[in-house]
């Protein structure tokens, strides 16, 4: 509570209370219990349902919009599943010349559109599941909006406050080399932007470094990520985009969405997701 933050993304998530349903599928029930308590409802009405795992919810999404379409289960299993999944163990030598091995991962769900496009996070959570399932929920985005690419996602297991900057640096690097190697990136390949845990000073030094193996080669190198810096090239706002698109979802949905009659609107609960000064 004495420490001051700056906002720095934005995720909506809306409960809806009813006799009968309370969905608090997204977030952790210990953060809806704590979110009703701060505005005055009694906690012990709220289900105290298992904690999902992200992937699980991703599927099961998956199945139910399934559940209403003429489609053999054979070819819903092919949309369903991801390709290709990439796992690494990055070496890291420590400030102190201590030597550590970071998890990461990258995973493409589909490539029937290139390139393939998803964000690059840094989080303590992140395992090959989550991975692959954020990678299906980019495809699933870019078809809803009919934009044409694949689906793709991933990044590195760590809780990037227990390193220092020059650390963090040395993470990226290493994981844009690989990601490389791998032919897991490019501006026809792979297009990996900004995601939890990581903001436009992460994608200059993997522009940076992209460049630095094949600008020499490749003059669109530059392209092969999104939301760069202003003086790498990226676009102004970026970091803003998402706050704006809660704003404009949230008010045209208080407007205009109906919802079936066995809900009732109590209260709506704004997750935000904040950085230390």
């Amino acid at each position: 509570q004495n420490d001051e933050y700056t906002l720095n993304s934005t995720v909506v998530q809306i409960f809806f209370f009813s006799s009968r349903r309370r969905h608090t599928r997204f977030l952790p029930v210990s953060w809806a219990r704590r979110c009703v308590q701060e505005t005055g409802i009694d906690p012990n009405t709220i289900d105290t349902m298992k904690e999902k795992r992200f992937s699980e919810n991703v599927y099961e999404f998956f199945d139910d919009a399934a559940s209403h379409l003429n489609i053999e289960k054979d070819l819903l299993n092919v949309y369903k599943l991801c390709n290709t999944t990439l796992k690494l163990n990055l070496p890291l030598v420590r400030d102190n010349k201590t030597i550590e091995f970071i998890p990461a991962y990258r995973s493409q769900h589909k490539q029937h559109l290139l390139p393939t496009k998803g964000g690059f996070r840094f989080s303590e959570d992140l395992d090959i599941r989550t991975s692959q399932a954020l990678a299906c929920y980019a495809t699933f985005r870019c078809a809803i909006a009919d934009v044409p690419f694949g689906g793709a996602g991933g990044g590195v297991k760590i809780d990037s406050r227990l390193y220092s900057e020059n650390e963090i640096e040395r993470i990226v690097r290493r994981y844009t080399i690989e990601l490389y190697k791998k032919n897991f990136i490019g501006a026809v390949v792979d297009v990996p932007g900004p995601d939890f845990g990581t903001n436009s000073k992460y994608m200059s030094w993997v522009d940076d470094t992209i460049k630095f193996v094949s600008g020499h080669k490749d003059i669109n190198s530059s392209a092969a990520v999104t939301g760069k810096g202003l003086n790498s090239g990226g676009l102004g706002l970026r970091a803003e985009a998402s706050g704006y698109g809660v704003y404009y979802i949230t008010a045209v949905s208080y407007t205009h969405l109906t919802l079936p009659t066995i809900y009732s609107v109590q209260i709506s609960v704004v997750a935000v997701s904040l950085k230390k000064k």
